[in-house]
């Protein structure tokens, strides 16, 4: 058994966030934060902060070289002390307790998104745990040990979510109506927020540098809908360590990831287990206004949770600028922070 110690930084929110899924439809939200959008909150932040907005579009400036220094993961939900991690999308050695009831066994564990540390630390190990009813929180989505004690456990919810209606006035000129609309909001209880992983390696340069991009971040907001006062947070920088079998014969994405080709071949996807995502969406945060009502281009990804054989994977990042936007890239990208487990 070895031990991977990965620095962690923790999001405690100070108002609602929002996040896009890169469509119109603004009555859901994401339930967590993606690693290629904090990776370009990081980008887009980082220029204003070091005053390198308008950079040329052919040769890399000092902020997208600084993004080549550390891969991260996504970000999940802490509560308190305790940090939850995806569930894998590989079967998973865990089986609800009898109390629970046989015939929702399939049910109940599809139902699972997140899992505390200490229970996500047995699945990497390959170790098998039957779920009792006080391990499981927030009505079946989340499982912990932490909080077996208190009283009912399962309506302990870290992130709460709010429909909230708004109304989308036209232009002045416009003949256009008013129209309502709706917008989902999550909100987070007090000890709760959002925590990502950096890849061990980084240097404390990097981290000191990326902890104050976080702090002018968060001092602007997240996700959608800043200007109204969204997505505001806090930065406290941390650890977290997991213990890793020896024998571990596959490796699970904490971000999510695009390969580079020929990082995955037809055997190796045989014996994976994964879902894709498309990517894309509006460009927000272009220092050329014209360019913010423009669509990105899409790429597919692998989501976090996706499991591989236990083979060197990277991938790598991709430009979604449209030809429409000339003035600078748009990045997104899709390499991944990958942890070792044993399949079952």
């Amino acid at each position: 058994m070895a031990t991977i110690t990965y620095p962690i930084f923790k999001l405690h929110f100070l108002s609602p966030l929002h996040l896009s899924k890169g469509k119109d439809d603004y009555d859901a939200s994401e339930q967590m934060l993606r690693s290629d959008k904090i990776k370009a909150a990081i980008l887009a932040d980082g220029l204003l902060l070091y005053n390198e907005a308008k950079r040329k579009v052919e040769g890399k400036g000092e902020m997208e070289n600084f993004l080549d220094d550390f891969f991260i993961s996504s970000a999940y939900p802490f509560y308190k002390d305790e940090y939850f991690f995806p569930k894998p999308l590989c079967p998973i050695w865990f089986e609800m307790a009898a109390s629970l009831g046989e015939a929702n066994q399939k049910k109940s564990i599809k139902k699972i998104q997140f899992i505390g540390q200490s229970l996500f630390q047995k699945i990497l190990l390959g170790e098998v745990h039957h779920i009792e009813e006080n391990e499981v929180l927030d009505n079946g989505k989340m499982i912990s040990q932490q909080f077996a004690n208190e009283k009912e456990p399962s309506k302990i919810q870290p992130i709460k979510s709010f429909l909230q209606q708004r109304v989308a006035i036209p232009k002045y000129g416009s003949e256009e109506d008013s129209m309502p609309f709706y917008t989902e909001r999550l909100f987070f209880r007090e000890n709760a927020g959002l925590f990502f992983l950096v890849k061990e390696g980084a240097s404390e340069a990097v981290l000191k540098k990326l902890k104050g991009i976080l702090s002018f971040i968060g001092d602007n907001g997240i996700g959608t809908d800043t200007s109204v006062g969204n997505g505001r947070f806090t930065v406290e920088q941390s650890t977290v360590s997991l213990n890793i079998a020896n024998n571990a014969d596959a490796q699970m994405a904490l971000s999510l990831y695009c390969p580079k080709d020929g990082e995955l071949n037809n055997s190796m996807l045989a014996k994976s287990a994964y879902q894709l995502i498309k990517r894309g969406g509006w460009i927000a945060s272009s220092p050329y206004v014209d360019n913010r009502t423009k669509r990105k281009k899409t790429v597919y990804m692998f989501t976090e949770g996706s499991v591989f054989p236990n083979q060197k994977l990277v991938g790598e990042i991709h430009d979604l600028r449209p030809s429409v936007a000339k003035q600078h890239p748009v990045y997104r990208d899709g390499r991944a922070i990958f942890i070792p487990l044993k399949t079952k």
